[in-house]
């Protein structure tokens, strides 16, 4: 098995995958992208791969043939790629940067300065957004540092008392704090607004999942799609207390927020690095009443 060191440098891709014994270079980079491998992770297979059979056609095109042969098949692909590769792929990098809410009974919620972690480029910022109180209210927009984040999915309850719950995104490269403007379509009794920072290979979200009218537990997320170096986000709003939850992958949820009801009605986050391929995984909530919960992945 080869171990690579934690940080690889490599030259840019044209260097690497290019046109070399008619295009099986490129070839082999398709089949590992049908797996789910992102960009990172190709480059330092085939640079691997080059090691052992670059310059001998011959090897590298039973290579290519075997990578046709598996690459719709993330087991078997793996065990040829281990074969040149005996590290694993490298988690995504993210960080929770922490919640805050407000019960000002408003149709309009500006957060000031918050945290968006370290600035770099690339960087993704989410914003989940929940509410409650009154009648439950779907938010027309959210910005951050005045320009508009793209919305993702949401889940509006639909009886007097229930919240909604819904993901924002943007690419923000620059600064360590932003202010929000989260704008409604009404007036709610509370905002609470979740922010994460990561480092996805795409800002284009892999897949959404919303649970539609909600209500009592238990109630599921479902068929939300995972990816090797990848994040799950689930966000949820209740009108009690949210504590018993299960995911259907292999991998584990991290509870980034547990809030009890400090702006409102209780609010989850929860993050999930994932290790895994699958189209399929299920985020499903035993407790907690009046459910509103939207889930979102990248990789």
């Amino acid at each position: 098995m080869i171990d690579l060191p934690p940080s690889i440098v490599l030259p840019d891709p044209p260097a690497i995958i290019r046109t070399l014994e008619h295009g099986l270079w490129i070839d082999i980079d398709r089949k590992m992208q049908r797996l789910g491998l992102n960009r990172d992770v190709r480059r330092s297979v085939i640079a691997e791969m080059r090691k052992a059979v670059g310059g001998k056609p011959a090897l590298v095109k039973a290579t290519a043939h075997e990578m046709a042969r598996y690459g719709g098949d993330p087991v078997l692909g793996s065990m040829l790629i281990n074969a040149f590769l005996g590290a694993s792929a490298p988690a995504m990098v993210y960080s929770y940067e922490g919640a805050t809410g407000d019960s000002a009974n408003s149709g309009t919620y500006t957060f000031t300065n918050k945290n968006v972690g370290a600035a770099a480029a690339g960087r993704l910022v989410l914003a989940g957004i929940a509410t409650s109180g009154g009648t439950p209210r779907t938010v027309t927009g959210v910005t951050a540092g005045g320009v508009a984040m793209t919305k993702g999915p949401e889940s509006v309850g639909n009886s007097t008392g229930w919240g909604s719950a819904t993901w924002f995104y943007l690419t923000i490269a620059a600064g360590t704090t932003s202010t929000f403007v989260v704008t409604l379509n009404g007036t709610a009794l509370d905002c609470t607004i979740e922010i994460y920072r990561l480092f996805p290979v795409s800002s284009t979200p892999l897949d959404t999942a919303t649970l539609g009218v909600g209500g009592g537990p238990p109630k599921t997320l479902t068929d939300l799609e995972v990816k090797t170096s990848g994040l799950a986000l689930i966000l949820s709003t209740t009108t009690s207390n949210m504590t018993a939850y299960s995911w259907g992958g292999v991998d584990t949820p991290i509870v980034d927020d547990a809030n009890n009801g400090t702006w409102g009605h209780p609010v989850n986050a929860l993050s999930i690095p994932t290790t895994e391929n699958d189209t399929t995984r299920d985020f499903t909530m035993t407790n907690g009443s009046a459910v509103q919960a939207v889930g979102i992945s990248f990789q």
